[in-house]
């Protein structure tokens, strides 16, 4: 997106980043009316041309939520989002959660029977997209 297109969202006070920054790399606009970036601090910022300030995308927010609160919907949106697949039980490696049993061809993923895991488990947060 070019600069002009995030900027709305920036003075909403949404977060915005550059398409190529790590995830936990951002700027917004803080209390001052100042650009801050996810230290607080005043980033520098040099435009050499124009489009240095394009190629951005706002940030989606996070929230954390426990596994036994998780809907289906939302861990099915978590694995694709974490693995690039679109359903669960694909690609599960890279999941925290890949030796419990997980997989969209057969009814045994432990988010169809979080009545036989243990609390233990079920108190576990994961971070998931926030709904707008």
């Amino acid at each position: 997106m070019k600069f002009e297109e995030v900027l709305p969202a920036l003075r909403e006070g949404k977060k915005i980043r550059r398409n190529n920054w790590c995830k936990d790399g951002y700027i917004y606009i803080g209390s001052d009316g100042e650009f801050e970036n996810q230290s607080g601090k005043r980033p520098i910022i040099i435009l050499d041309r124009l489009d240095d300030f394009d190629n951005r995308e706002i940030v989606k927010e996070t929230k954390k939520v426990k596994l036994r609160d998780l809907t289906k919907e939302q861990f099915e949106k978590y694995c694709k989002n974490l693995t690039g697949k679109y359903t669960y039980g694909t690609n599960c490696n890279k999941c925290v959660f890949h030796n419990v049993g997980c997989n969209s061809r057969y009814d045994n993923c432990w988010i169809e029977h979080k009545d036989l895991y243990s609390d233990k488990f079920l108190d576990q947060e994961i971070e998931i997209e926030a709904e707008e």
